[in-house]
């Protein structure tokens, strides 16, 4: 429900057990407690700036400013805030456990451990609109126009596995065995 606060439009944008996450229209997302109505924790945000809940409602993460994500605990309602050096934050997304939080900008996914506020993975993929995760290891992302969605699996041994398993057994092309200089070329399936 859209409702007036003097000036302002605020809308719920995400419900925790504890609170209520709240969006000022560009300018600030307020945790609000769903016993008693009051504002728990603000972050002053930039115009459409985004934010994201854990499923478990214990984290919110939310981009103030230009490289910084900063995750609030709905706990004790402290605020940490991360340095992730890049652009406009386009999606985010935490984990089904809440231990890890996707994030991404205009050429690539962070995956961070929230733990240990160090980024994990990268993920190069231009125009991400949206991250979803399917479980601990594969996230669903879809780019800015919405004509693709794409799973992606974070697991570098299965992805190790389906890299061996598309060169391995088939025979390369002239074109390949020049680009990655492979002497002699394995013409022939082997």
């Amino acid at each position: 429900t859209l409702t007036q606060s003097g000036d302002q439009c605020r809308y719920p944008v995400q419900f925790g057990s504890e609170c209520v996450l709240v969006q000022y229209q560009g300018e600030a997302y307020v945790c609000v407690s769903r016993e008693t109505g009051d504002e728990l924790v603000r972050v002053e945000v930039p115009p459409a700036a985004r934010a994201t809940m854990s499923p478990d409602g214990r984290y919110v993460a939310v981009r103030p400013e230009d490289r910084l994500i900063a995750i609030v605990d709905t706990q004790s309602w402290s605020v940490q805030e991360l340095d992730l050096g890049f652009g406009r934050m386009r999606g985010g997304a935490f984990s089904p456990d809440s231990s890890m939080l996707a994030v991404a900008d205009e050429n690539e996914i962070l995956i961070i451990d929230r733990a240990s506020e160090e980024i994990v993975q990268e993920v190069p993929f231009a125009l991400v609109s949206d991250i979803h995760w399917i479980d601990d290891s594969t996230i669903v992302i879809g780019n800015r126009d919405g004509s693709l969605w794409a799973r992606v699996s974070l697991d570098t041994s299965k992805l190790v596995e389906r890299a061996r398993a598309a060169i391995t057994g088939r025979p390369l092309s002239p074109q390949e065995c020049t680009t990655y200089r492979i002497e002699p070329c394995p013409t022939e399936a082997r």
